[in-house]
């Protein structure tokens, strides 16, 4: 999982890819020293955030471009998730479905 963290008009975001769910995610916090959870956190189901563009429109903002590159980066060179996080995630889609993990939105997304 690449994890990366920058300060933005007084708040600490952090951005990163998470292999296993094949998801770029984010979050952001007022006060990452002393503050238990963050304000926002996206990025937690399988394939919600399948572009930086979409972190982008979470976050109302454009990244840097350096940093953008990186996740791509991020996002390319992951490992394929194991058998057993594909069963994870397959566990997760019936948990929580959501409108990105249809079956043919996923078919699209493996190929």
């Amino acid at each position: 999982m690449s994890r990366h963290v920058l300060e933005i008009n007084g708040k600490v975001l952090v951005v990163g890819y998470d292999p296993p769910l094949q998801t770029y995610f984010g979050q952001v916090w007022v006060d990452i020293d002393n503050d238990e959870e963050p304000e926002d956190w996206f990025g937690l189901l399988p394939k919600e955030l399948t572009k930086v563009e979409q972190v982008e429109e979470r976050l109302g903002f454009s990244l840097p471009s350096d940093l953008r590159i990186k996740l791509d980066e991020d996002r390319l060179t992951a490992p394929a998730p194991s058998p057993l996080q594909k069963m994870m995630i397959n566990a997760i889609d019936k948990m929580f479905p959501q409108a990105g993990s249809e079956p043919e939105y996923r078919e699209t997304m493996d190929n």
